[in-house]
């Protein structure tokens, strides 16, 4: 077992660079980047839901279509008209729950799901979260109420020393 001994930050950011520099990262054999989002526009009196897909490298659209409902199956159709779920595709959404599974039951083994970093930094910031993500429940219980994170990072023990 090793024991961690106290190190100043400098340090700290030292060896996190040097492991940086040595890691190797693999090629990612992806043909597709894809961005998925949905709003929430009214028309007259009606609810409907703007499905949306952007391309990563062009940031063009790939299709964008108004729908009465967002439930799963509406989103499966959305998808497999204009995306392939045979080839190896990275996509990007918000944080909302329901995605991951609906995504995984389209694409199945060829889906890499990330989570869009704004919105993350956006939820961690955020002093309210009422998401039901592991990651905002844990955030939730470092940092009550009213807190965010500058001003509830010194009270986690385990990091206060690096500050």
């Amino acid at each position: 077992m090793e024991h961690i001994f106290p190190q100043g930050k400098d340090t700290i950011l030292r060896a996190f660079t040097d492991s940086v520099e040595e890691a190797v990262v693999p090629p990612l054999e992806v043909s597709h980047i894809v961005h998925y989002d949905e709003q929430f526009p009214k028309r007259g009196r009606s609810q409907k839901y703007r499905l949306t897909l952007l391309d990563h490298f062009t940031a063009q659209p790939i299709a964008d279509e108004l729908h009465d409902k967002n439930d799963p199956d509406t989103i499966k159709k959305f998808l497999g008209r204009h995306l392939d779920p045979n080839t190896v595709t990275f996509v990007v959404t918000d944080l909302y729950p329901s995605y991951s599974g609906v995504l995984e039951d389209f694409f199945g083994e060829n889906l890499i799901h990330q989570f869009c970093l704004l919105h993350l930094n956006k939820r961690i910031v955020n002093d309210s979260c009422n998401c039901s993500l592991q990651v905002c429940k844990i955030f939730d219980l470092q940092f009550p109420q009213k807190n965010n994170l500058s001003t509830g990072i010194n009270k986690i023990p385990a990091i206060k020393h690096l500050l």
